[in-house]
């Protein structure tokens, strides 16, 4: 839970970065990711963010056009495939905002092998703003815990990519902060 706290937290840092003059974020200390990087991190931990909420609705009983698939109560066993999916007018009661952020396709598994659960997200996403974030992208995400459900359990983020680019060092350097 502390893992989410922080990303969340992140995300709200980066956003201002987000939006910045990108000659502003060019003198920042070493090891701060520049504007650029920002944008990536905000998109990937974002895209993970709503792909949690859409299953949470599902998981509510909420039909969602264009998801389909399982998710159980406790999040072992997650099987959930995605076909233009509008998230835009999951989340937003005004109208006009159909559209604005589509799942084109995905999937998101979680499955326990022995004692590891592993959790894997592979989905091209479009939001469609007028700002830097407006574009379509590939987030894929792969984490897994060892010793899952006993004492000791570790969680270990093996791959979290955007557009095929790794993100971990820069959310790593801003969790650092």
């Amino acid at each position: 839970m502390k893992k989410v706290g922080v990303r969340i937290l992140v995300v709200l840092l980066c956003m201002p970065m987000v939006f910045a003059n990108p000659t502003e974020t060019d003198s920042l200390p070493e090891g701060m990711p520049k504007a650029q990087e920002f944008t990536r991190v905000t998109i990937g931990l974002t895209s993970v963010l709503y792909v949690a909420l859409a299953e949470f609705s599902y998981m509510m009983g909420e039909e969602i056009p264009g998801m389909s698939g399982s998710v159980d109560f406790m999040g072992n066993t997650t099987d959930v495939s995605w076909s233009d999916c509008d998230l835009g007018a999951l989340f937003s009661e005004d109208p006009s905002d159909a559209g604005s952020m589509i799942i084109k396709h995905g999937t998101h598994k979680v499955h326990i092998a022995g004692d590891t659960l592993e959790n894997m997200i592979d989905v091209t996403i479009s939001y469609h703003q007028d700002d830097e974030l407006g574009g379509t992208y590939h987030i894929e995400y792969l984490s897994r815990t060892v010793h899952y459900g006993e004492e000791g359990e570790h969680e270990e983020v093996v791959a979290f990519l955007v557009d095929g680019k790794d993100i971990q060092d820069s959310i790593e350097a801003l969790e650092n902060l």
